[in-house]
This record gives C-alpha cells, sequence and structure tokens, in this order.
C-alpha cells in the first residue's frame, strides 16, 4: 500500500511538472484505478493544452493579418503603426505559450519515484507551433501551421489507438508557401507518417498473427519482418514470432503425448523446453502420464497374477495418488480381495467334500452370478448329503437291523444322483427278494 501510494504521489509531482509524457508511459503491474485516473487527467491536460497552443497561434496570425490589411489601407499612419519588418512583431513564445507548459524545457528534470530524472530535449517543437510565417530568419526553421496542426492530430490519434491518420498537407505545390524544400518542417512530416506506417504495419502483422492464432486455430503462423523493420520494432516482432513458435512447439507436444495416451501407449512425456507457468504445465501434464502409467501397469500385474497364474491376493500398490485414481486403485484391490474370498471358500468347501465332510457351505457375503454359483454349491452339498444319509440309512436297515424292504427316499435329484439311488434301491430290493425267497425254502423243508 505504501508502495502505491509512493508511485500515486510521484505520478502527481510529474503531474504538476507537466511531465505528461512520463506519466502516460508509465505502467503499473496492479492497474490501480487511482493511477489510470491520473493518466487520464495526464492525456486531457496534455491535448487541452496542445489545443491552446494551437488555438494562440492561430489568433496571432489573425492578428498579423489584419494589421497588414490595416497597414495597406492606412499608408498615411505607418509612422503610428508598427511595421511588419518591426522585430516587435515576431512572436515570442513566452507570449503564446502557457508559463505552465515552460516546464517542459530540456532542463526541467522529471520526477520518478521521488527522484529528479533528465529529461530529453525537444528541439524546434515550440518553434514549429509559436511561429509565424515568413517571420523566422532561418529558412530550416520556415514552418506550415496546417502540418504542425494535422502532426498533433495525427499524434494525439495514435495514442488513442487510431494509426489511420496521416499528415496530408501539400505546401510543397503552393508556390507562395514560402517553404523550401530542405527543412523541418517537410522532414517533421516525413518522420510522423514514416512512424504511423510503420506502426500501422507493426499492429497489422501482429493482429493478423495473433487472430489466426486465437480464433482460426492456426499454429505456427508468424509475423513479417523485412529489412525495413529496425530497432526496437524489429526485436519485438522476432521475440513475438520467438514466442508463437514455442506455442506451436508446446501445443503440438502437449497433442503428441495425448494422442499417445488415447492409443494406449503411456511410454510418451512431454520434452520440450519450457519455463514459467509452461514449465508448470509441462511437469504436471508428465506426472499424470506417471500416474496413468503407473496404475496400468499395476492393474495388469494384479489381473495377471490372480487371472493368469492364481496367485490369490495379490493387491495393487500406487503411491502417491489422490481423487479419482486412488478410487480406482481402491476399486481394484476390492475386486481382487473378493475374488479371493469367494474363491478360498469355494475351494474350502470343496475339500471338505472330497474328505466326506458335507457339513461344511459357502457362507462369503456375494451377489449377482458369484451367489447363483454359491447356491448351486450349498445345493450340491445338500443333496449329497441327503444322499448319503438315506443309503447309510437303508444299509443299517439291510445289513445291521436285518429290516428288508427298505428304501432310500432322495427327492429332486437328476442324473447321476438319481441314477445312485435307484441303484442302491434295486439291490436293496433284490437283497430283500433273495433273503426271503431262501427263508420260504428252509420254512418249507
Amino acid at each position: 500500500m505504501n508502495k502505491e501510494l509512493e508511485e500515486i504521489e510521484g505520478l502527481i509531482l510529474n503531474l504538476d511538472q507537466r511531465n505528461y509524457d512520463y506519466c502516460l508511459s508509465y505502467e503499473h503491474q496492479e492497474n490501480s484505478v487511482t493511477i489510470k485516473r491520473i493518466k487520464n487527467i495526464a492525456a486531457r491536460q496534455l491535448k487541452l493544452e496542445s489545443e491552446i497552443s494551437r488555438y494562440q497561434t492561430i489568433t496571432k496570425q489573425l492578428e498579423q493579418h489584419l494589421l497588414n490589411v490595416n497597414n495597406n489601407k492606412n499608408q498615411q499612419l505607418e509612422n503610428n503603426n508598427r511595421s511588419i519588418k518591426d522585430t516587435s512583431k515576431i512572436v515570442n513564445t513566452n507570449d503564446i505559450i502557457p508559463s505552465q507548459v515552460h516546464s517542459f524545457n530540456e532542463n526541467s528534470p522529471m520526477i520518478i519515484n521521488g527522484k529528479k530524472v533528465k529529461k530529453t530535449p525537444r528541439k524546434y517543437i515550440f518553434q514549429l507551433l509559436t511561429a509565424p510565417k515568413k517571420e523566422i530568419n532561418s529558412p530550416c526553421l520556415s514552418i506550415c501551421h496546417d502540418c504542425v496542426s494535422q502532426a498533433v492530430d495525427v499524434a494525439l490519434a495514435i495514442n488513442d489507438g487510431q494509426l489511420d491518420q496521416r499528415i496530408t498537407c501539400n505546401h510543397h505545390l503552393n508556390a507562395n508557401s514560402g517553404i523550401i524544400k530542405d527543412t523541418h518542417i517537410n522532414s517533421l512530416k516525413y518522420a510522423i507518417n514514416s512512424m504511423a506506417d510503420q506502426l500501422q504495419l507493426v499492429t497489422k502483422n501482429v493482429s493478423k498473427v495473433a487472430h489466426e492464432t486465437a480464433i482460426e486455430g492456426k499454429l505456427g503462423v508468424q509475423a513479417e519482418c523485412d529489412k525495413s523493420t529496425k530497432g526496437v520494432w524489429r526485436d519485438f516482432i522476432l521475440n513475438f514470432n520467438r514466442m508463437t513458435q514455442n506455442h506451436l512447439e508446446q501445443v503440438r507436444d502437449i497433442s503428441d503425448v495425448s494422442s499417445a495416451i488415447a492409443r494406449g501407449d503411456l511410454s510418451k512425456t512431454m520434452t520440450v523446453p519450457a519455463r514459467g507457468e509452461t514449465l508448470l504445465l509441462k511437469n504436471t501434464f508428465n506426472t499424470m502420464v506417471n500416474h496413468l502409467n503407473l496404475f496400468a501397469s499395476e492393474v495388469t500385474r494384479v489381473a495377471h497374477e490372480v487371472g493368469t497364474e492364481g496367485k490369490l491376493g495379490a493387491q495393487a500398490k500406487v503411491a502417491g495418488v489422490n481423487g479419482i485414481w486412488k478410487e480406482l486403485t481402491d476399486n481394484v484391490n476390492t475386486m481382487a480381495n473378493n475374488l479371493t474370498n469367494q474363491v478360498r471358500d469355494i475351494a474350502h468347501v470343496s475339500k471338505a467334500v472330497a474328505r466326506g465332510d458335507l457339513t461344511k457351505k459357502v457362507k462369503v457375503e456375494v451377489e449377482g452370478e458369484m451367489l447363483d454359483l454359491k447356491n448351486t454349491i450349498n445345493t450340491m452339498v445338500d443333496q449329497l448329503s441327503i444322499f448319503a444319509t438315506e443309503v447309510t440309512r437303508v444299509s443299517l436297515e439291510v445289513g445291521t437291523e436285518g429290516k428288508l424292504g427298505g428304501q432310500a427316499v432322495v427327492k429332486d435329484v437328476g442324473g447321476t444322483w438319481k441314477d445312485l439311488t435307484d441303484n442302491v434301491n434295486m439291490m436293496a430290493l433284490k437283497i430283500t427278494s433273495q433273503v426271503r425267497d431262501i427263508a420260504a425254502v428252509a420254512k418249507a423243508s
């Protein structure tokens, strides 16, 4: 907060000293509303003082014109009137330019963060704004007020972001203008128009690249940079092209890795050089690929051990994962654990049946088809138990207790179990018949 107050105080001091160029070019990272307002005030004040200077110049010209007309009509009063050649007729810049504007002279320092810094001198600017035609001794300082006025309009338009205005004054076509070819006003006209052309060319190229990249999605588009582009504009375009090239490489690297993931290839990672937030994106993307790779490897290992090698109890281990990846890992481990418990319970019951123990049943909690399997195995055990019980009963009745005619009763059986039951009953029936026949013969004898 204190730093922002110091910056605002520095801007106000420069505004009071009429250092508008510093105020308008000042950049603030946090973009304070107060600083924006100060910059707007500086822009309006600069425009206002430029207009005042222009109107004062026009007023002086009108006064000169009226004096000349009066001199032509009243030659007899020439001694009472000032001659056009009188040096007092030369306009003094101090009379035209407000006293506040004189702070623009090269000896007036700018105030930046409380420190005085010497400004760059502005040659000829007030001479060009204020000197009347034909009253400057040096031909190099001959001016055209239309050019100066248009130059101010072009400069203000550029400041407002309008780059289509130019100085269009054709004073060179007027033989009575009194302005020679090699004069500063022509240099000013050429310089300002060239500056506007260069700005328009640069912004057009940059806007075209930005539109094609951001709106149309065309990557790798480059702004044109010919030999006529020099200095900071050349550096700007080259840096801009370097930025678009880096953006192209980064996006295509991400696209290549994403396509590889979609194809199931998790061996690809981003390798393009990057810095700052792009480096953070690169590291995050590569971390995601590594987690996917580790997760896929662990799931494949567990599935292979359980499904192919028959190793029950295997668990996936993926360190450092959260969110959906942790949920997926936990679900895979839960599936493997449930499958292990179910298979081991079935194996336990099967071993008991093999040992002749028909008291064991599958008790693990299951659902769906595993529940059908559980019920089928338990039904099988029940039928085996009933069959064994009935066969044992018939055997005891016939063989031990001597009760002939006993039959095994096993309901709802089919296939082999029905055949076994029928065979046991057939055997018991034959034994009963044979024993009774023998008994009948014995009684008869």
